[in-house]
């Protein structure tokens, strides 16, 4: 983005949610002019904000945590939308979401949650059972994380105690190529998290992911995504058809491989991510450039 010396502002590059304001989700490899009389202009990572010298407040890109002000959330605009008239002098406005440490400890948690095995525990399905009733029946032998804020805890009170109330609406395991992914449903009915686990084996491997040659990675990654992508399809349907309400958001989450493979399934099914420690494989998997 850049706002030239006659105040016209002109954006060119990538575009994925509109960002550009070029009416289109198409990238752009030249510069297009948007708006004219512009003072300034903020950008952030997928979204934009300009002010005009009149002192209208315009937005626009993507909107997930109601990032435009425009008293929406979850659908972006590609064309720049008028939010105030006048901003005034001397005001400071706020809005959109706050992405607190809170909210990163439950997509922690529910990732990490996929690395549970629910083999042999009473569900009744669909989704009668909330995450800590489930951890709760199953009562392993305790394994423990470190905290990004240096506090050690078990994986099962993490879990309880971050994401307890989160409800069960499917999971699945694949055997032949050791495939587990969970889909689980908010308290409040407005999100389904989808996460999987990425690789066989125990809790362990949560830790030590991040440590796998490349060759290994690879195969499992090859082997697992077309299991993925049919839990991951199965999953959005019911999120935005079954059960829920069509504004019901989904979001991909997963650590290391299984984060590869929620951030590529995150890109083909055109949902939200979030992961950790984990490389995006669109290119590997789709054989598309990664954005």
């Amino acid at each position: 983005m850049v706002v030239l010396e006659n105040d016209s502002l002109w954006a060119w590059g990538n575009n994925e949610y509109g960002q550009l304001g070029i009416e289109t989700k198409t990238d752009s490899s030249g510069p297009v002019q948007i708006l004219t009389n512009v003072a300034s202009v903020s950008v952030g990572q997928y979204h934009t904000i300009a002010v005009k010298h009149n002192g209208s407040l315009w937005a626009w890109g993507d909107n997930y945590n109601g990032q435009l002000g425009d008293g929406t959330r979850y659908t972006s605009t590609t064309s720049p939308v008028q939010v105030l008239s006048d901003t005034g002098t001397g005001y400071f406005y706020l809005w959109g979401g706050d992405f607190s440490y809170s909210k990163e400890l439950t997509y922690m948690a529910l990732s990490s949650a996929a690395y549970l095995t629910f083999e042999g525990t009473d569900i009744s399905m669909p989704f009668a059972k909330t995450l800590s009733e489930i951890i709760g029946k199953r009562n392993p032998e305790p394994e423990f994380m470190t905290l990004p804020n240096g506090q050690v805890i078990s994986q099962e009170m993490f879990i309880t105690a971050v994401a307890g109330d989160w409800k069960l609406m499917d999971y699945h395991f694949d055997p032949s190529n050791g495939f587990y992914g969970i889909a689980v449903l908010s308290p409040n009915n407005d999100e389904v998290v989808v996460s999987c686990r990425g690789t066989d084996g125990s809790w362990a491997h949560f830790k030590a992911d991040a440590g796998m040659s490349g060759v290994i990675f690879k195969s499992s990654l090859f082997s697992q995504i077309e299991a993925a992508k049919s839990f991951y399809r199965n999953a959005i349907f019911k999120a935005k058809h079954q059960f829920y309400a069509e504004n019901c958001v989904v979001v991909a989450t997963g650590h290391s491989l299984g984060g590869a493979l929620a951030a590529s399934l995150g890109y083909l099914f055109d949902i939200k991510v979030r992961t950790f420690n984990a490389p995006s494989c669109t290119y590997l998997l789709f054989g598309r450039v990664e954005k």
